[in-house]
């Protein structure tokens, strides 16, 4: 028997930047699953007002919080780039599984924010496990688009919103920028 509720859960996220939202799905991943695939989408598309960040640096941020967790080393990291077709999203998402993450097994789990981004897998073959990301610092939900307009508006309560190790990264992000 297996101390996790599922053996292979999944979150697609774009991360610009990776906040406290997105922390609160990752954690619930680390104890409900037994393997963790993680997909950085918008992969095409980088230093742009929508996708300031490279993959290779959304990567950094994940592992700027997650490093010293053991279990790091063993989730997969991935990125996709966008696709035109919305309707064939949910095939193109679980190919890309399939292929690149054969040795975990079938997806069992995606996890989620918001019931936008859950009705993309909401069918019987996946279990969808939503996370409200409301109750950040008691707050109602602050998105990405928020935390990079406070950036761009150099209002420094930005900071509050993505977790502390991240917070000197970003700052030498955006003195490069």
């Amino acid at each position: 028997m297996s101390k996790y509720k599922y053996n292979h859960g999944f979150i697609v996220m774009r991360a610009q930047p990776f906040h406290k939202g997105h922390k609160s799905l990752v954690d619930k991943m680390f104890k409900e699953c037994k393997n963790i695939t993680i997909i950085f989408g918008s992969l095409q598309d980088s230093r742009s007002a929508k996708n300031p960040f490279t993959f290779e640096e959304r990567v950094q941020m994940l592992k700027n919080v997650y490093g010293r967790n053991p279990r790091f080393k063993e989730i997969a990291i991935f990125g996709l780039d966008d696709i035109p077709n919305d309707n064939e999203w949910y095939d193109y998402v679980l190919d890309n599984l399939k292929e690149k993450c054969s040795d975990f097994g079938k997806v069992d789990v995606f996890y989620c924010g918001n019931d936008e981004d859950g009705c993309w897998f909401d069918d019987s073959r996946i279990t969808i496990e939503k996370i409200e990301r409301t109750g950040q610092l008691g707050e109602e939900l602050i998105s990405g688009t928020e935390i990079r307009e406070m950036i761009k508006n150099n209002d420094l309560k930005w900071r509050r919103y993505v977790p502390r190790e991240n917070v000197e990264f970003l700052e030498g992000l955006i003195k490069k920028s």
